[in-house]
Parts: C-alpha cells; structure tokens; sequence
C-alpha cells in the first residue's frame, strides 16, 4: 500500500498554548533603520527583584520576552480559556538596552506588560512618537561613520554647574526641511548626532544646467537647539541610567555662542563628507574644545 494513502492515526494528547507578553523592535534613529541584531535586551519588574530576564531575538529581528515574573498564567493559559478574556492588571517592569558593538547608547525605560494585541511593544517613550518604527535607540560618540550619514558633533558643557552636560539632548534640523534629528550626551557630555544626508540639492532657479552645485560641493545651512535640566537625572534602579522618556522630556537650555552671548538656538553649515563640530567661540583655554550652554531657568 502507498505509504501516503495510509490513514493518519496521530493522536492529540495535549495542546499547549503560549502567548508574547512583551516584543520590541528597535529603530536606528541616525540611519533611519531597524536594528535586528547585536543588542542585549533584559527586564525586571520595576517592584521586585531585579534578577533580568532576557529577551530572544527572533528571525524578524524583534526581542521577545517570555516568563516574566508575574505573567506565567496569561502567558500558558489554560486550553478553554477564552483567549481575549480578562487580561490581568498590567505589571510594570524595567528595561534595559545595551549595543555590543558600541554604536548605539545604552538605553533604559519603564514598559508595561502584557502589551495588547500581538504583544509588539510601540515606542511610547519617543517624542514624536515612532508608531510601528519602534523603540529608538541614539547614535553613541564611538560609533563608526558611514558614508552616507552626516556627523553633527560636541562636547557638551553645563556653564552653570561647571560640569559635563550629561544626557543632555541636541536637536538639528536643516533649514528647510522638516525633519529634526536627535543625539542625546553620553555620561561625558559627548554628543553625535548622526543622520542621512539630504537628497542632492540642486538650484531650481539657476540657469542653465551647467551651473548646478557639483555633489562634492554640496551643504546644508542647519539649525540646532538643547535641552538640559541641569540637574542630575534619577536614575532607574539597577540600570546607572535615566529614564529614557525623561531624558527627552527635557526643556530648552540656553546655547552659548560666544563666552558672553548665548541664544536658544544656534545655526551652522554642514557640508558633505565632513564632520560638523560645535563649539563655543572666544573662550577660555580650559572650555575651547566645548559647546556651553545652560538651562533657561539657571540663576546667572
């Protein structure tokens, strides 16, 4: 008899049911790019043992978490349980982000869980939101330089406090355009704010042709803005790290252009293929190499 005519005799002894609490993907915000590999993602709840639980990247590229703590009976519900029915109260638990390649900062934030629907987690902590992008993580200072991303740079310096502007937040838009770019200040002050550059731009009012900006002439006028508590942030328990979310919650800083003047933005030309480093004219010796600024609400 042909083996494929036989009747199946497969026997269902038990049928198992596992559901995602938690999923994350990850969005390069420089490149404008997911990031499917090379993070190590781990939570613990935000009230309880900080023993971390690790996520698995799947072939998609999204960090699944499973086992919890708290979770285990909506995660393997039982077989007549209606899949959809009373979800359990949402636990909170604590993020944490970290690049083993050095490219993107690390990262921390406060998620809740079981997500609802298919357990993919939207980046509530951004500003603007992401929407299905997903969680953004920051160009970190060491990361290495493609072609075609601009590097707008600096060396932030809290004048108030004479100290380094940890986790302080740049914003760059190129004038013109809509788009803003964010970096956000390592522990140092150090800043990278990484981006696409723009499509080549040609004159639309130039005649004829041949008079058109040659591609490795190209350049952008930028505008840049900071955003700075000037105090030092809380840091998540167990994490060394801020609160994602309030990191870019932070409100306007002064920049200081000169020693004596200082605005609420500044401007600047970036042009292709070179770097563009910020910095504070005619200081002193000591301060050279920084970009000061100041929050608006400091005492002078």
């Amino acid at each position: 008899m042909n083996s494929f005519a036989q009747k199946d005799n497969t026997v269902l002894i038990e049928k198992l049911r596992i559901r995602t609490p938690l999923g994350m993907r990850f969005w390069d915000h420089g490149a404008n790019e997911p990031i499917r590999d090379q993070l190590t993602v781990t939570a613990w709840p935000r009230a309880g043992a900080p023993t971390p639980t690790y996520a698995v990247r799947n072939p998609a590229g999204i960090y699944a978490f499973h086992d919890l703590p708290g979770l285990r009976e909506w995660e393997y519900p039982v077989e007549d349980e209606d899949y959809d029915s009373s979800p359990p109260v949402n636990r909170q638990f604590i993020v944490k982000v970290e690049d083993n390649q050095n490219r993107y900062l690390k990262a921390a934030a406060i998620v809740e869980a079981p997500q609802p629907g298919d357990g993919l987690f939207g980046n509530t902590v951004s500003s603007p939101p992401m929407g299905e992008k997903g969680f953004r993580l920051f160009s970190a200072p060491t990361r290495p330089i493609k072609s075609h991303l601009a590097v707008v740079r600096a060396y932030l310096w809290d004048i108030s406090q004479n100290k380094y502007a940890a986790h302080a937040v740049l914003k760059v838009s190129i004038i013109g355009l809509e788009t803003t770019w964010v970096g956000i200040a390592d522990e140092n002050g150090m800043t990278a704010v990484m981006f696409p550059y723009p499509l080549t731009m040609q004159s639309i009012d130039v005649s004829p042709p041949s008079s058109r900006i040659p591609i490795h002439e190209q350049s952008w006028k930028i505008s840049v803005r900071a955003f700075y508590g000037g105090t030092d942030m809380r840091l998540l328990p167990n994490t060394g790290l801020p609160n994602l979310a309030n990191i870019i919650q932070q409100k306007k800083a002064k920049i200081f252009e000169t020693a004596v003047t200082s605005k609420e933005g500044i401007t600047g030309d970036l042009e292709l293929g070179k770097e563009l480093i910020l910095r504070t004219l005619h200081t002193a010796e000591e301060h050279s190499a920084k970009l000061l600024i100041e929050p608006l609400n400091s005492i002078s």
